[in-house]
């Protein structure tokens, strides 16, 4: 599983006792019920057999207690999220008093506020609560198993709200498991016997539920959009304007008022104040949890009649001093007229919203450099709303549309001393722009995107920002898998544009490839172990690879 090489493997996740569990994220609050008030509760819950007989128990201890204020928990193990694609469901869920309750045991995960997940059998877990131990992660099968599974349903939350972080309890047998997720990883809690000690397990649930909207995970400049309340029918109304048939940007728009979907209202940085954008369901989610988790929207903007529709970029930026916002690469590139990238509009970091998880392993660890990379909440906002690479009609506008990128990258390179650093399929777009006169097939320019790995050229000798490799690893050059510590050049680059090349021609255009499925796995995805650790390209991209094997070169920036 994806997530046993994030967490697990590259551990970013730190364990800590449940009391210092609880001090860092939800601390005492006035009005707490004293520990007696949950003795013998979770009583009727039994400790083994099947999981499914202890979810309605579980939940009818709690909704009766009368602990969670405004909030009830509900049993979800039955259906999956309609509309999700992966089809995936939890076993009990808590949500607020008032909304939709998930009917037929299905799982919301549009409105879910807390994950509780089952697991009986788990002796392999750690019982300790020694905070000698708060680096604590299982190497067992089981675990390994069970850090793939549950980050999923976090994942899940991420995608479909606007929240800087997830708490999930995992009830192991007779013991429960108290967890934190954010985008730069996992803290989760010491075992401790929740039938023996109902209190530790009722004061979360209590706390979690009497808590601040922030500090349960709540983004508070996003706001839920109803499509029955004045804003949604000002989006639907979208559906029924009369409008020219190539307004491309009001269709795409359209298609993403899904009723399965929940719909906000962002609030982005616009100088001293603020813009406000109504977006329905995304064009664009990154899977997982840690890292950027980048969501792309085609978005509202109702103060603009002339040029309602832009393009929202939301996304949790890695945190370094040298690092530029996205949007001020932008602003240079359009202050030296570069062609064929985004005009910005606004933009800027989302105030208070950084991830903590590295600052708890920091502080657990002041000697040591932290695995962990610290991410804070950004938005941008485009005026253009660009199309997939992959929606190219031919192959004459595939090689029109990147001579129209490779401008760009030049041109940045030449006038504002810019290097893009990601050339990928992800990060070139469309933007149509006509017919041909003669056989009527559309035409598009070229659009080079995404500039949030670029870097300034004067940054050379300087030492790497990022420990890792910069770029995305199907198009990275062969010298940049083979040497990840090597600085990222033009020549780097143009065959990054020659690997788009070649993938969008194998995949989208005729072509002589026996085993197409076999040959992009071995060309694009596959990698070799080097000695214990280093991960580099396959020998069929480095055998095959257009260009000559540069010497290796020194630090990446």
């Amino acid at each position: 599983m994806r997530w046993q090489t994030t967490v697990h493997s590259l551990k970013l996740a730190i364990m800590l006792s449940y009391g210092k569990f609880m001090t860092e994220f939800l601390p005492p609050a006035e009005g707490e019920p004293n520990d007696s008030t949950y003795d013998n509760m979770f009583d009727a819950v039994p400790e083994d057999g099947k999981e499914q007989d202890m979810h309605p128990l579980f939940v009818d201890a709690v909704n009766h207690a009368g602990i969670l204020g405004n909030f009830f928990l509900a049993v979800t193990d039955a259906l999956p999220n309609r509309t999700y694609p992966k089809r995936r469901k939890t076993d009990v869920g808590m949500y607020r008093k008032g909304t939709v309750p998930p009917t037929g045991g299905r799982t919301d995960w549009a409105a879910i506020e807390l994950t509780v997940v089952f697991k009986v059998h788990y002796d392999q877990y750690n019982s300790t609560d020694d905070e000698s131990d708060a680096d604590h992660h299982s190497s067992s099968v089981d675990c390994e198993d069970d850090l793939g599974q549950i980050p999923s349903y976090a994942g899940s939350v991420f995608s479909r709200q606007h929240v800087t972080h997830h708490f999930v309890v995992i009830i192991l047998g007779d013991c429960a498991r108290l967890e934190r997720f954010d985008h730069a990883g996992l803290v989760f809690s010491s075992k401790f016997n929740y039938k023996q000690e109902p209190a530790k397990l009722g004061q979360f649930l209590w706390r979690l539920a009497h808590a601040s909207p922030e500090t349960r995970g709540r983004d508070p400049t996003a706001v839920y959009v109803s499509p029955t309340s004045p804003e949604g029918l000002e989006m639907l109304a979208w559906e029924t304007k009369t409008l020219p048939a190539d307004d491309y940007t009001r269709q795409l728009f359209v298609k993403t008022l899904d009723r399965g979907w929940a719909w906000w209202k962002l609030k982005v940085r616009d100088g001293d104040g603020y813009k406000e954008f109504l977006v329905a369901k995304p064009t664009f989610i990154a899977p997982g949890v840690v890292g950027r988790a980048t969501r792309g929207y085609v978005a509202y903007d109702k103060s603009n009649k002339d040029r309602p529709f832009v393009y929202v970029k939301d996304c949790w930026r890695v945190v370094h001093e040298r690092s530029e916002l996205e949007g001020d690469i932008l602003a240079v590139l359009n202050q030296h007229e570069v062609s064929n990238v985004p005009t910005v509009l606004c933009h800027g970091d989302v105030e208070g919203q950084r991830t903590v998880s590295q600052d708890v392993w920091a502080s657990l660890h002041p000697t040591k450099e932290c695995r962990m990379k610290a991410h804070q909440h950004y938005r941008l906002v485009v005026n253009e709303v660009g199309l997939p690479l992959k929606k190219f009609p031919n192959g004459r506008e595939l090689v029109s549309v990147l001579v129209d990128c490779l401008e760009a990258h030049e041109e940045a390179y030449t006038k504002a001393n810019i290097m893009h650093r990601d050339i990928s399929v992800g990060n070139i777009l469309l933007i149509p722009c006509g017919e041909h006169p003669v056989d009527k097939q559309p035409l598009y320019k070229g659009m080079l995107a995404d500039w949030e790995s670029s870097k300034r050229t004067g940054y050379n000798e300087l030492e790497a920002r990022h420990p890792d490799r910069n770029g995305t690893w199907q198009f990275l050059s062969v010298n940049a898998l083979r040497h990840p510590k090597a600085q990222i050049e033009i020549a780097d680059e143009l065959e990054s544009f020659f690997h788009v090349l070649l993938y969008c021609a194998i995949r989208f255009l005729p072509h002589t490839c026996d085993d197409v499925s076999r040959f992009m796995y071995d060309f694009f995805d596959r990698g070799e172990t080097v000695g214990r650790s280093r991960y580099t390209c396959s020998i069929l991209k480095w055998k095959r690879s257009p260009l000559p094997l540069p010497r290796r070169r020194r630090t990446q920036v």
